[in-house]
Order: C-alpha cells, then structure tokens, then sequence
C-alpha cells in the first residue's frame, strides 16, 4: 500500500472516531510489517483531526 493510499484509511478511520492507538492495530493487522510507524499514524491522526476537513 502506497502512502496516500494509508492516508485515505487513516482519515477514514478518524471520521469513525478511532484513536490512534486502534487505527494502528487496524494497519498491523491488516499490513503487518509494512504498515506504517506509530508516530506517523498519531502525526497524520492529528493532522486530519485538527484540519476538520472531512
């Protein structure tokens, strides 16, 4: 999965609501190994969250 493609699934799952902490465990799950990194899941969470643009 590209990076714009995880950023889309990230958005999507802050519109649901998802902390961050389950967004990842969602991308583990699902990508494993090449899921993207704690920290840029929780950047690009908040990113989303304070832009509002949805």
């Amino acid at each position: 999965m590209d990076k714009i493609e995880c950023l889309a699934v990230i958005k999507y799952f802050v519109i649901k609501g998802l902390s961050p902490t389950k967004i990842k465990n969602e991308l583990n799950s699902t990508l494993g190994d090449s899921s993207p990194s704690f920290s840029a899941v929780k950047k690009w969470a908040a990113e989303f969250k304070r832009s509002s643009i949805y």
